[in-house]
């Protein structure tokens, strides 16, 4: 069953007992009857109200992308607000014929002219007052999302900036301080090339050479 057909059948039968009890309580209590009209108008827009904040917040969950995205919930309550005024009316005309509440005595063509009018209006502002109210707190969740998961994720460190003088002793230059190590294979270095280099032999000088060189 399509949206707008359920919330306008909902908001007529809405509309028609708020009449007549209405009506019940106006009969029963006539001094009464300005502020159970006030209440009796204010129990249909904060249905109307609430419903299209609803909506709104329903269909920005299903589309985060943006409202344009999302359903058109200007026409589903336009045609939702004429079909609960256009219903209502009828509806309420055929409860004042046959039943023993008073529902105002209107003919059928007032209540599907002025009333249903009337009824629209009650609906369908309410409604997109309440949709504008459901995008706005939407927008305002969507705009708080980012910050949150900016502050629950950890902020990036550079290697070795953590460490302090630890990471500068761990990780030092060995060309400029060498280690102990370095040092002792060096030195085995010099002394195997010490054992691996060429000697000269010369020979012996004795006592005849010394006299043959002074003659």
């Amino acid at each position: 069953m399509n949206a707008w057909l359920v919330r306008g059948l909902t908001l007529a039968v809405l509309i028609v007992a708020v009449r007549t009890l209405l009506g019940f309580g106006i009969g029963e209590w006539p001094l009464h009857g300005t502020p159970m009209r006030l209440l009796s108008l204010l129990v249909v827009i904060v249905a109307a109200l609430v419903w299209g904040l609803l909506d709104a917040r329903r269909d920005r969950a299903a589309n985060p992308g943006g409202s344009d995205q999302g359903t058109d919930l200007t026409m589903l309550w336009l045609k939702a607000g004429v079909l609960a005024g256009l219903a209502g009316g009828v509806l309420a005309w055929i409860v004042d014929k046959i039943g023993s509440f008073d529902l105002g005595d209107n003919p059928l063509f007032f209540e599907l002219s002025a009333s249903a009018a009337f009824f629209i209006l009650l609906t369908f502002i309410p409604a997109m007052m309440g949709v504008g109210i459901g995008h706005l707190l939407a927008n305002r969740a969507e705009n708080k999302e980012p910050v949150r998961k900016r502050e629950r994720s950890p902020e990036p460190v550079a290697v070795g900036a953590s460490g302090g003088y630890e990471n500068e002793s761990s990780e030092y230059d060995e060309s400029i301080f060498p280690s102990h190590s370095s040092g002792s294979e060096a030195s085995s270095h010099s002394r195997r090339g010490e054992a691996d280099a060429v000697t000269e032999e010369f020979p012996a000088i004795n006592d005849e050479s010394q006299n043959g060189r002074s003659s």
